[in-house]
């Protein structure tokens, strides 16, 4: 099944829940900013990610926001491309 690429935010005020939440996104993605995420996931590993977050987070105080990238995508910044040595720039 092909991977597609996927940008995951998050708004997490709880200290606690929010590390417990940017380390389990490090196991799955590439820590783009503070609170951004890239990765590139199959249908079924992003199902299997979503239903550890919703464990992670409070979902009447937490937001994690999964957007998944058009192929091609709309607006490029740059010319690299996703693999494991660089970052794909939305």
């Amino acid at each position: 099944m092909p991977s597609r690429i996927h940008v995951i935010s998050y708004d997490i005020r709880d200290d606690k829940r929010r590390l417990r939440v940017m380390r389990h996104l490090k196991r799955y993605c590439r820590h783009a900013q503070l609170s951004v995420f890239e990765c590139k996931l199959s249908k079924p590993l992003l199902e299997k990610l979503m239903e550890e977050l919703t464990l992670l987070a409070n979902g009447d105080r937490d937001l994690i926001d999964i957007c998944t990238a058009e192929k091609p995508p709309t607006r490029l910044v740059g010319e690299r491309k996703f693999d494991d040595e660089s970052r794909w720039v939305i």
